[in-house]
């Protein structure tokens, strides 16, 4: 399948062609009917039938001539961008479906997601939802089998945990479900529940190691089964037999349970035989007993203790509003920061306040460690380091005696630099080394001139929409030193992150997003596993519900397997 997000074309004609408009419309209609043939043609030519491969080329620039050598020009240029294989930022490779659902959900559980431009095309539905729920609706949407690939995929490069830490025990038991829909058990796997019990404790120990089984009281009886379902695939190399296994696991993990929590295990296990206990049939009797103990001793060995939990930690924050930032910072870079720096960023992200205040509230302590004074240049470098924009179009305007670079197409601020002779200049060239290409067209000043007509369709929407720099630089900046100014272009592009997840806001100011969504306090409860973050009323509310704010998990990367849980007030 081939698909284009959109082909520019723009003709060359002499300046006193007396009908250049219906020149554009001839060649017009001839690339709509000659290109997708074209097209194909080329790619059968490189490309085997069997080649399953994805392709992303987020650019391709092609010069011709309209006396019939177009389309082998454009054929050529497709098969010089194929040939020399992907370069991992404008030209993408994916070897199938799945690998690429994989690579998906790895960047979206990492907070990285939506600054991959290769993912627009299939998962921008996601952008708005809640990266649980965006996890989940990633994996149920795809036919059965890719997902399970892609799970496995993950496994075997060891970032499917994080993944999985993403989904609750509603969410696992849904992807469970749609894993198992229409996945055929083959013949070597058993319809009845007890042989495919017996069938899978030959290789328990295995599993329950690759998944680390957790006996817990509180441990998800769904991602449980889900952890295991993938290290059986792996173990098998094979994805197969997935409705019979589902409840061949789930009866031993409750069996599991019921063993290791028991005082008495030999009581426990004739309940279990005579049906008394709390377990899915396999149609057991007394004589059963022996088969019990058999059982008991393969599995509880191999499953991991109920650990000693610590006694959960409580705290109250006035920066409530952090926690719901936090998964906006990690798309647009963050978590790629070195710790020192997040931390700067941190307490100056978390509201205008704790910076007039000159304060750190607690809630940055725990997410970060003790931090070291940390030099201007270092934070900017590492700042621009971490940028994925995508800067075409860019407009430089001056307030509050600072030069400030706007993306008219999203509104993201790009460089600030002190409104100085060059300053224009140094901003563009930074904004080079962060995304390795010149922009397309820089305006100047409040009143640009743009060069086509799309430029100036563009830029005049932007002006209707934008926020006035300098209202927008009162909310973000507080001092002005090069640190703040840093975190003033962090603060702009997390808040439009955020802003964009909330349907008919993605163009309100820092002031209104900071009054209605952010100023909220907190109560946080952390155990060994979770932060439970249960926030005040915001008056936008039902707006936050919407976006699925409430529920809502995400990890941080530098926490390592922790999950951060968002809870609002009920209705």
């Amino acid at each position: 399948m081939l698909s284009i997000g959109r082909w520019h074309c723009q003709y060359l004609v002499p300046a006193r062609h007396p009908d250049p408009e219906a020149v554009r419309w001839r060649l017009d209609a001839a690339m709509r009917a000659e290109l997708e043939p074209c097209l194909a043609h080329v790619l059968r030519s490189v490309t085997d039938d069997a080649d399953a491969s994805l392709w992303f080329i987020r650019r391709l620039a092609v010069e011709t001539s309209v006396g019939g050598q177009w389309s082998r020009d454009v054929a050529a240029a497709l098969r010089r961008v194929i040939d020399a294989g992907g370069d991992g930022m404008d030209v993408v490779r994916f070897a199938n479906r799945a690998a690429y659902l994989a690579a998906f959900l790895e960047d979206l559980a990492a907070g990285r997601a939506w600054s991959r431009w290769y993912y627009e095309l299939a998962f921008a539905s996601l952008r708005s939802l809640g990266t649980a729920t965006a996890v989940r609706e990633a994996i149920v949407r795809e036919p059965p089998e890719i997902a399970a690939a892609a799970l496995v995929v993950l496994a075997r490069r060891g970032a499917v945990e994080p993944v999985l830490a993403m989904l609750g025990e509603r969410d696992s038991a849904i992807v469970l479900d749609a894993l198992c829909a229409d996945i055929v058990p083959p013949r070597t796997c058993a319809v009845d529940v007890r042989e495919e019990v017996e069938h899978m404790l030959a290789t328990w120990p295995t599993l329950a190691a690759a998944a680390a089984v957790d006996s817990s009281p509180n441990a998800s009886l769904a991602r449980s089964t889900l952890r295991v379902l993938i290290a059986r695939w792996v173990a098998e190399a094979a994805i197969a037999g997935a409705p019979a296994a589902r409840r061949a696991i789930e009866w031993i993990l409750t069996f599991t349970d019921e063993v290791t929590r028991a005082s008495d295990r030999t009581e426990r296990l004739a309940l279990i035989a005579s049906g008394r206990a709390e377990l899915p049939g396999l149609g057991l009797t007394r004589a059963d007993i022996g088969w019990l103990h058999w059982v008991a001793s393969v599995v509880a060995p191999c499953t991991r203790a109920a650990s000693s939990r610590q006694s959960a930690a409580c705290y109250e924050t006035a920066l409530g509003g952090l926690y719901l930032l936090l998964p906006s910072a990690l798309t647009v870079g963050l978590a790629e920061l070195p710790a020192i720096r997040r931390a700067v960023l941190l307490a100056a992200l978390a509201d205008p306040r704790a910076r007039t205040l000159g304060r750190a509230d607690e809630v940055v302590s725990r997410l970060c460690p003790p931090h070291d004074p940390v030099d201007a240049g270092s934070i900017a470098d590492q700042w621009r380091a971490t940028m994925r924009f995508d800067a075409r179009w860019i407009v430089a305007q001056s307030a509050l005696g600072h030069v400030v670079l706007r993306d008219i197409v999203g509104d993201t601020w790009l460089a600030v630099e002190p409104d100085a002779p060059g300053a224009i200049e140094r901003a563009v060239a930074h904004v080079i080394a962060a995304t390795g290409r010149e922009p397309l067209w820089v305006g100047r000043g409040d009143a640009p001139v743009p060069t086509t007509a799309e430029q100036d369709a563009v830029w005049r929407e932007w002006l209707r929409r934008a926020r006035p720099l300098a209202e927008e630089m009162r909310s973000l900046m507080q001092t002005g030193s090069p640190v703040d100014l840093t975190v003033m272009l962090v603060a702009r592009a997390t808040l439009g992150a955020f802003s964009r997840r909330l349907l008919g806001f993605a163009w309100s100011s820092a002031a209104y997003l900071y009054r209605n969504c952010l100023a909220v306090a907190a109560h946080v409860v952390e155990d060994a596993d979770e932060t439970v973050v249960q926030l005040t009323r915001a008056p936008l509310d039902p707006v936050l519900r919407m976006a699925g704010v409430d529920g809502q998990r995400y990890a941080v990367p530098w926490l390592g397997e922790r999950t951060i849980r968002l809870v609002l007030p009920p209705r």
